[in-house]
């Protein structure tokens, strides 16, 4: 065989395996691109209108499968609008409740995500998207895909005289293509060698590190990240990953600008081979989810905190006083609950109005915030009452400071609408954990009727619920 015969044959294979590649990885790529994309935020959508839920369903539990009105608008507008997906509520049986949005064109692709009444699982919401858009698509891809292959199969076989220099033109094209591709992708990409340095990225992570292409590439990849203690371990992390090789995992992380503003990142990353299989680096796909973190965020304060007051609220409470009960425990440091509440606060209420009685509940909530120390934490935890957990604080310690905010509140002096209103007082019941003490219910009760015994005794004092040392605690009993 003649060299320019084996040249035509090396030009057919080439060509051949070129055509193939751009036919099938084509429109697989777009598929399974766009479709990951579809189905995270679907997921997203699920999540965000399922914890939306939550002040609906914990504000009327075993009643807000009935409250249609509430349920659509959630659903419609908060936090997030729909646009052509479909919401569905369903009850812990799987009964459809109630849905909202465009019923999606089979084929469709749904994501789920369950409902919580802050003791169990209570239902769940599922959103659905039609996939006939994205399968038309890919259709229109995997036609240009396969235009394309038979063009260079078509082309190279009418010319084989000419085929070895067709087929590096082709390679040419094809890696212009891939590069305008990768210039064109709204995430950053970014390859490294074994030892970290940046050998590529693309114009997303120039925009995302607001450095230029040469001030990143040569540089470690660590150099970027926004704290110290994390660029010691992301350099042992990357020796684990060329030593064990995992599975792939997605990295999160924070990345520091020059001008000193942190982003948060997702780093979704494979391993880049040689033709042996060994490992010569890695290529990362780097997303700014800087909004996305402060929407879970936002979401998690909204589930946390008093809308009114902004401090936190009982579900919270429950949470962080189990947490610390167990800590004091642990550790034998001290710690003391107080149970306050405004005196006369619905006679208030009556006489001012709600607007007015607002604006009490919020002056004083600044003030606890403002008068505690930042290790204490203040909730509401109803009405007109409030929760203080101090961490490390004893009795007489705290009954102090509790004193020293009692006579501040009575100094109060609020004006709504041009007038004055009446000074506020305040009646308090402190309780400390005692060595028997293993329920934060009953360290709570204690402090509550202590709460009530100032009531009793003619407000605005405090009272501390005492107990014997040695007295051996009866689950079923309530102490004050």
């Amino acid at each position: 065989m003649s060299s320019g015969d084996q040249v035509a044959l090396i030009a057919r294979r080439m060509t051949q395996v070129i055509a193939l590649i751009v036919t099938i990885l084509l429109p697989l790529g777009y598929w399974v691109i766009t479709f990951s994309n579809l189905s995270v935020e679907l997921q997203f959508k699920a999540k965000v209108k399922a914890t939306s839920f939550s002040s609906l369903i914990n504000s009327n539990p075993g009643l807000w499968i009935y409250a249609e009105n509430q349920m659509q608008g959630r659903l419609t507008r908060e936090p997030v609008a729909l646009e052509t997906e479909l919401v569905q509520v369903y009850d812990v049986e799987g009964v459809l409740i109630t849905q909202a949005g465009q019923i999606p064109a089979p084929p469709k692709l749904s994501r789920r995500y369950p409902l919580y009444d802050g003791v169990g699982v209570v239902g769940q919401i599922e959103v659905s998207d039609s996939l006939r858009g994205l399968i038309y698509s890919t259709v229109v891809v995997s036609a240009f895909g396969l235009l394309l292959g038979a063009s260079i199969l078509v082309f190279m076989w009418a010319f084989p005289l000419r085929a070895l220099q067709q087929t590096l033109q082709a390679l040419v094209d094809s890696e212009f293509r891939f590069h305008t591709l990768v210039d064109l992708l709204p995430y950053g990409v970014q390859e490294n060698d074994l030892t970290g340095c940046v050998t590529f990225v693309n114009p997303a992570i120039e925009h995302m590190y607001c450095q230029r292409k040469e001030s990143i590439t040569g540089r470690f990849i660590w150099d970027f990240l926004a704290e110290d203690l994390e660029r010691e371990s992301l350099r042992d992390y990357l020796q684990f990953l060329i030593r064990e090789q995992p599975p792939l995992t997605p990295y999160f992380s924070k990345v520091r600008h020059l001008d000193g503003s942190v982003i948060d990142v997702q780093i979704d990353w494979a391993y880049d081979r040689n033709k042996h299989g060994q490992v010569k680096g890695f290529i990362t796909i780097i997303s700014d989810i800087t909004e996305r973190k402060q929407m879970q965020e936002a979401l998690q304060e909204q589930a946390t905190h008093d809308p009114l007051t902004g401090l936190f609220n009982r579900r919270a409470l429950n949470e962080t006083l189990l947490h610390e009960l167990y800590r004091s425990q642990r550790s034998g440091e001290p710690l003391t609950v107080a149970m306050l509440d405004l005196d006369h606060f619905k006679q208030f209420n009556d006489t001012y109005g709600h607007e007015a009685g607002d604006l009490v509940l919020q002056a004083v909530s600044e003030l606890l915030r403002c008068s505690l120390r930042a290790s204490d934490i203040a909730c509401r935890y109803g009405g007109e009452e409030f929760t203080v957990v101090m961490p490390g604080s004893s009795l007489d310690n705290a009954r102090n400071r509790l004193d020293e905010v009692r006579q501040a509140i009575g100094h109060l002096r609020l004006r709504y609408q041009n007038d004055e209103l009446p000074p506020i007082t305040v009646s308090i019941g402190i309780a400390e954990l005692i060595d028997q003490e293993t329920d934060s219910a009953t360290l709570l009760g204690r402090a509550d009727a202590a709460l009530y015994q100032a009531k009793e005794q003619g407000r605005n004092q405090i009272v501390v619920a005492t107990i014997l040392r040695n007295y051996k605690i009866d689950p079923g009993i309530s102490l004050s």
